[in-house]
């Protein structure tokens, strides 16, 4: 899950990217998971 970041990311793009893969995470867990 550790994938080099491009230079060119900002921190915006970083936080939302990191969020989404916090809620996949707990999607996960509880079972919730909508795709």
């Amino acid at each position: 899950m550790s994938e080099p970041h491009a230079p060119e990311e900002t921190a915006e793009e970083r936080l939302a990217r990191l969020r989404q893969e916090l809620l996949d995470e707990i999607a996960e867990k509880t079972g919730t998971k909508d795709q």
